[in-house]
């Protein structure tokens, strides 16, 4: 008999919603000419919204994808710590992009799927989602630092930091392949 693996979207509801939110705001990012603040503005509206669809699992432990994804109270805790942390820092760089000039709206998108992949490491109980998020995050922040495309400094510093990160990436996959063995 062919079981299949429980989805529960309601636990899923903080990914699913930012995840959205940060496709929105590539999409807006089109429409949108230089004046970027409504970027910031609905990046900030879909962080408050995951933030909220955090409290939106009427009973904790909630479990999905067989046991590898779990929303208890740690992990609601640490939605609410990324949510915030993302939307101080979506906050203080808006103004440092005005600065500088940088005009790039997949800023602010890529910053809502690196919070993305933080909740989805603070939720993860199995190797596989357990890296399935460090990398979520790995390349949004591989991308980020290399966001003033015509920086040299900053190519050097994407380029050297997703070197380190491949190879970082190479070494953890070998210590999860030796834990899994055991």
């Amino acid at each position: 008999m062919i079981t299949t693996p429980s989805i529960d979207l309601i636990s899923l509801a903080p990914v699913l919603v930012l995840s959205m939110f940060g496709f929105g705001v590539l999409l807006l990012d089109l429409v949108v000419g230089k004046n970027k603040t409504l970027l910031v503005y609905v990046s900030l509206m879909g962080l408050l919204a995951t933030a909220v669809s955090a409290f939106a699992k009427t009973h904790v432990p909630a479990y999905s994808f067989n046991g590898s994804y779990i929303v208890d109270n740690l992990s609601i805790f640490f939605v609410i710590i990324f949510t915030v942390s993302s939307a101080l820092a979506i906050l203080l760089s808006s103004h440092y992009n005005d600065q500088t000039g940088i005009k790039n709206g997949e800023y602010y998108s890529i910053i809502l799927f690196s919070t993305v992949g933080m909740i989805v490491l603070s939720s993860a109980v199995d190797l596989i989602l357990i890296f399935l998020g460090i990398e979520i995050v790995s390349i949004s922040l591989y991308v980020l630092s290399g966001i003033r495309r015509n920086d040299m400094r900053s190519n050097e510093a994407a380029l050297k930091y997703f070197l380190l990160g491949a190879f970082a990436t190479g070494f953890l996959l070998y210590g999860m392949s030796l834990i899994y063995g055991t």
